[in-house]
């Protein structure tokens, strides 16, 4: 990944929650991992680990700030294990730090104000405890209308991020699947809505089953769809890409044969392909299972049915 470096200069620091017209959102957690491990886990964050909670949200938030010339999330970092003040972790950059107890992260986005994301890890008893603190002074009106809209966001991001790293502290593994699941969630539910939007029009111009005789309940099957992206989407995150990967790959085969290309009629057997493979994946997700049922009974009587 790209990285421009290290910046020499010093780096503002966050100031007190008192001075001033400052926000501040803190939250602390206690964990019984001593305070090295915990810090590690905290100078890990970021590049390719991701920021280990909804992770699409921070990905949204680095392409709206690359659109207006920020840096986003593209510069990743230089090292994922190690840092140095000065040094790039996506859209921020190391203010402070003092291993195992403190990282203080600035934020080079661009916005109406200046913002840090620090992290300080202290002793207590046999463990450790962590105080996440996001710091933000507005700049102007704007400044107060840009953390009024991303206030609800933080109430999802910031407490999700503390407790995901300290299961990342405990040793969990956070595969690319966490990642990236939430991206393939978000670009599975744009497909169904074109699919819904303009499915009927494509397929009445190019002949497709689908679209020529099933026009009117295109935003059932849309809806039917994005449900059964939903339950891939959920054992992909619990199971991994090998038992996801074989489930998203009937989702797509069937979407296709179901568009019924008039030289090839498949759709009998694509029906049942999906019902084999969610009585595969009920096995290991039963919620998975669930949410993909709907869509390959609806389509299975629509077969039946003659539509």
């Amino acid at each position: 990944m790209a990285n421009d470096g290290v910046r020499p200069e010093p780096l503002p620091l966050p100031p007190a929650a008192t001075e001033g017209r400052v926000f501040v959102d803190r939250r602390v957690a206690t964990t019984h991992l001593p305070m090295p491990v915990v810090f590690a886990a905290i100078e890990g964050l970021g590049g390719v680990r991701g920021w280990l909670f909804a992770n699409t949200l921070w990905w949204l938030r680095g392409v709206l700030d690359w659109c207006i010339g920020g840096p986003g999330l593209g510069r990743g970092r230089r090292d994922q294990e190690h840092l140095e003040v000065g040094s790039v972790v996506d859209c921020w950059r190391v203010a402070a730090l003092e291993r195992p107890k403190r990282l203080v992260l600035w934020s080079e986005m661009r916005m109406p104000g200046e913002g840090w994301l620090s992290f300080a890890v202290e002793a207590e008893g046999e463990g450790s405890r962590i105080v996440q603190t996001a710091t933000y002074i507005p700049r102007g009106l704007w400044g107060w209308v840009y953390w009024g809209a991303m206030w609800p966001f933080h109430q999802v991001l910031f407490p999700g991020l503390l407790r995901n790293l300290l299961r990342v502290a405990g040793g969990e593994q956070w595969l690319w699947r966490r990642r990236y699941g939430g991206l393939v969630l978000l670009w599975s539910v744009v497909l169904a809505l074109v699919g819904m939007l303009w499915g009927p029009e494509l397929g009445s111009r190019t002949g497709l089953w689908m679209g020529a005789r099933v026009a009117s309940l295109a935003w059932v099957h849309g809806a039917l769809w994005c449900l059964w992206v939903a339950g891939v989407w959920g054992l992909w995150r619990r199971w991994g890409w090998r038992y996801s990967l074989v489930a998203w790959g009937v989702v797509v085969l069937h979407a296709s044969v179901m568009a019924g290309f008039p030289w090839l009629d498949l759709r009998w057997t694509a029906v049942i392909a999906s019902l084999v493979t969610l009585s595969w994946v009920q096995r290991r997700d039963k919620t998975g299972a669930a949410l993909g049922l709907p869509y390959a009974v609806a389509t299975g009587l629509a077969v039946a049915i003659g539509l």
